[in-house]
């Protein structure tokens, strides 16, 4: 009997300085991003590829997205159904 192959993926996706990168280095309990008290201090998205027995889980963590002007959300909101 063969075993069924399992992956999983997991993203954090947020505000500047919500503490994504702080949420990721405690879950794996090692410094695996960078962490400051400043806002987009998170280059760019960090692949981490932890094994659980035998399956892979692709979490990744991403930089802050800043919030939009509010004539682009505005313009937006109306234009996409």
């Amino acid at each position: 009997m063969s075993q069924e192959f399992r992956a999983g993926f997991a993203c954090l996706v947020g505000r500047p300085n919500a503490g994504k990168s702080s949420l990721t280095n405690s879950l794996f309990g090692q410094t695996v991003s960078i962490i400051s008290c400043f806002p987009q201090i998170t280059p760019h998205t960090f692949l981490v590829i932890p094994f659980f027995i035998t399956s892979p889980l692709l979490f990744l963590d991403s930089p802050g997205l800043p919030q939009p002007p509010p004539f682009l959300a505005l313009l937006l909101f109306y234009l996409l159904p």
